[in-house]
């Protein structure tokens, strides 16, 4: 039995409870029930979650969805699914871009203070807008900062604390003040504890748009780095709209920079995977920097910083070579998942990241020039690279008459594709043949053989062009 003084306040207990409490403890324990009842409130709604990595996010303002991604594992798992945090909001590494910024029902707001971005796309009904570039305003949040969700332990031990909370047990107004003072020293001056995002949280844009996450992850083993994906669950089959991680690190492999102040200098290659940080011209004669980045025009660059850079004459950071890489990669994306999504074609992973490479390598003009790559054209519209025979004399094509760089790429791409690892390898180049044992380099015929026989596969798509004649 509690004592004559002690007093139940909605689930509390107050020892020795006082009619005559100061302004300030009465403040301090409103507050207290407020924040137990937004918590228990919150985690007790059905619809309301931990976030995990692979959640499903919207923007108000874009035309596709994406899958939020983890910079870093918290090690903390709601079974194989990583838990996210607050601060999980970091473009290229959790938030990626949304496809094109208006929809006809959300438009972006410019100004001179927020200008739009250079590109331009189109939005899933056609018309011409920027690309999207999210310039976010602050971490996930929802309703105040002091109910937003809990503190999560991030340490190297993975394992997940709440706050200390009031369960019943009786405590003096003292100790109300002690938890209150330990709990926000903790918050201040703990860096292990982050504030867990929870599903009803959301990311604001300056251009107007309202980040949300749609849905969880399904409870299902997904293959390691395959974490941007969406899924479509009635065919059983994994429809692809973003790269893997080994994809990046290959590109990185085959786009590191060079030394090359003139045409006229004999090329020196850096490190395999490390940018050029000066200018430099590629084998082309193209003036490049970074991870295989064209430089074109005045060669004017801004960064997401308000920093702006001549990139013929000025140094870049590691960091802004990163930036510019990611940026190319976006653009790259952007143009693949228009194309797939016009003629509606299914990629898994490998093929997506082979494509992206492909593109990345020549431009999106191997898929898509009639006049330049008619058969790679074809094969890509007809789905044809889910033949591996097939794969092989189309990549065994583009390599510009016999170039044994452009050789060791293909073959590289043509292993990804044959479920090797993501692997740079410019030793044999002749390791992989046809199936009867044959070269696969420049082989127009044998192309045409095989796109006849594709037809009468299951997964043949049907040729664009034979359907818009129809």
């Amino acid at each position: 039995m509690g004592k004559e003084n002690d007093k139940i306040i909605g689930d509390f207990l107050f020892e020795d409870f006082k009619k005559n409490m100061k302004e300030k403890d009465e403040k301090q324990v409103m507050e207290l029930m407020c924040r137990h009842f937004e918590f228990y409130g919150q985690m007790n709604s059905q619809n309301i979650e931990y976030a995990l990595r692979g959640a499903k996010l919207s923007c108000t303002h874009g035309n596709k969805y994406i899958q939020l991604d983890m910079a870093r594992d918290h090690g903390i798992y709601d079974g194989e699914d990583a838990l996210m945090v607050c601060g999980d909001c970091i473009l290229h590494e959790n938030i990626y871009d949304f496809g094109a910024c208006g929809n006809g029902k959300f438009e972006p707001v410019y100004s001179k203070d927020a200008p739009p971005p250079g590109r331009k796309t189109l939005n899933k009904d056609g018309q011409e807008r920027h690309i999207c570039l999210p310039v976010l305003l602050g971490e996930w949040g929802c309703g105040s900062i002091d109910s937003r969700s809990l503190l999560i332990s991030v340490g190297p031990e993975g394992k997940m604390y709440e706050k200390e909370s009031f369960d019943g047990e009786g405590f003096s107004q003292n100790t109300i003040e002690q938890i209150a003072q330990e709990q926000s020293k903790n918050a201040e001056e703990d860096a292990e504890y982050s504030q867990a995002l929870m599903t009803c949280d959301n990311l604001l844009c300056l251009y107007g748009g309202v980040i949300t996450i749609e849905e969880n992850p399904f409870k299902m083993k997904r293959e390691q780095s395959s974490i941007r994906k969406t899924f479509n669950v009635g065919n059983n089959e994994i429809n692809i709209r973003a790269c893997s991680e080994e994809i990046i690190a290959f590109l990185k492999c085959y786009e590191r920079g060079g030394i090359r102040a003139t045409i006229e200098d004999e090329m020196k290659y850096l490190n395999e995977g490390e940018p050029a940080v000066r200018m430099y011209y590629d084998s082309a004669n193209k003036p490049t920097i970074g991870w295989g980045h064209l430089i074109v025009g005045n060669g004017e660059y801004v960064f997401l910083n308000g920093v702006t850079k001549n990139l013929y004459k000025d140094e870049l950071s590691l960091a802004e070579a990163e930036e510019i890489f990611q940026t190319d990669i976006t653009i790259k994306q952007t143009d693949l998942n228009q194309l797939l999504d016009k003629l509606d074609l299914s990629v898994t992973q490998r093929e997506y990241d082979v494509l992206l490479s492909l593109t990345f390598n020549t431009g999106t003009g191997a898929l898509t020039d009639d006049q330049a790559y008619p058969q790679t054209k074809k094969w890509f519209e007809t789905q044809g690279y889910k033949d591996k025979e097939y794969s092989k004399f189309i990549l065994g094509d583009i390599i510009n008459g016999g170039d044994d760089g452009l050789k060791a790429r293909r073959l590289d791409e043509l292993e990804i594709l044959l479920n090797k690892p993501y692997e740079r390898d410019e030793g044999d180049l002749d390791r992989v043949l046809s199936e009867d044992g044959e070269s696969i380099w420049l082989r127009k015929d044998k192309i045409n053989e095989l796109a006849e026989i594709w037809k009468s596969s299951p997964d043949y798509k049907g040729d664009h062009a034979e359907n818009e004649n129809q």
